[in-house]
């Protein structure tokens, strides 16, 4: 277990190896300056994982498929300091099967949650 990162209460098998926040614009002000979404989404990206049952693929594939919305723990995109977070869509998750071992490893693990508003967060003491 990651012990950092959360859906739902769980933790991450493991951590992701990099993270990058980010915002849409949904137009501009007459000036032209543009004005960003007040939701933000986070693209996790991971190492190699081996695939199969009880494993980080199969937890990040469960989390995608089970719908709806989440509470996470990440980290937050102003302070870098873990937060709460409710309200979590989980865009996507992908990963590229090998053929190393009959197809027990999986490589180019991203995760992508989106629908992340920073008024529905809660920083930890």
């Amino acid at each position: 277990m990651s012990g950092t990162y959360r859906i739902d209460g769980d933790l991450f098998i493991t951590n992701p190896l990099r993270k990058k926040w980010s915002r849409r614009n949904i137009g501009a002000t007459p000036a032209g300056k543009p004005i960003p979404s007040q939701l933000w989404s986070l693209d996790f990206s991971f190492s190699e994982m081996r695939a199969g049952s009880g494993t980080a693929s199969s937890y990040l594939m469960e989390k995608w498929l089970s719908d709806g919305l989440h509470t996470a723990v990440l980290p937050h995109p102003l302070t870098g300091d873990l937060a709460l977070f409710s309200g979590v869509a989980i865009e996507q998750v992908n990963f590229t099967f090998t053929d190393k071992d009959q197809d027990k490893w999986a490589g180019n693990a991203r995760m992508q949650l989106s629908h992340i508003s920073l008024t529905n967060s809660w920083n930890f003491p």
